[in-house]
């Protein structure tokens, strides 16, 4: 049988992450958040995964 003492660790570990999410909806949701310069799409990988990309299939 699982401990109850593990059980209500992993219930306020879930209480925590959700209360910091609801947080942080509060604390931003009159503000605007630009995208930075430096944020690349998704879509389009940098230059660093490039490379990443390529030694990985040599090192294989």
């Amino acid at each position: 049988m699982i401990d109850p003492l593990v059980i209500l660790t992993i219930l306020m570990m879930a209480l925590v992450t959700y209360l910091t999410r609801i947080d942080g909806y509060l604390l931003l949701r009159d503000r605007t958040v630009s995208r930075l310069p430096s944020i690349s799409s998704p879509r389009k990988p940098n230059g660093s995964c490039r490379i990443s990309a390529a030694l990985s299939t040599y090192s294989a």
